[in-house]
């Protein structure tokens, strides 16, 4: 589960860990079980006996950066722009 904090665009990216989703509807899923109940679930065979462990991807991270992102090319680049001319004076 990929939780992204956003203010008009995302700038914070977190996992929440293992869910299991319900084929499709993206915005439902349910908890992995634990303790005795996710043993069950794995030796019954409904459940891999090593789950994977929850990491966010490279594209997650960027993606979590769009804000920060909009503000230096908002501010960075009028900035470079006066910059340049300021130098050419």
């Amino acid at each position: 589960m990929v939780v992204m904090h956003t203010f008009l665009l995302p700038y914070f990216v977190e996992s929440k860990g293992l869910v299991l989703g319900i084929v499709g509807d993206s915005h439902q899923y349910i908890p992995v079980p634990e303790g005795k109940k996710l043993l069950a679930l794995q030796t019954s065979g409904l459940l891999p006996k090593t789950l994977p462990t929850p990491k966010l991807t490279i594209t997650d991270y960027i993606f979590s950066l769009s804000l920060e992102i909009a503000i230096l090319i908002f501010i960075g680049y009028p900035l470079l722009k006066w910059a340049f001319r300021k130098s050419r004076v």
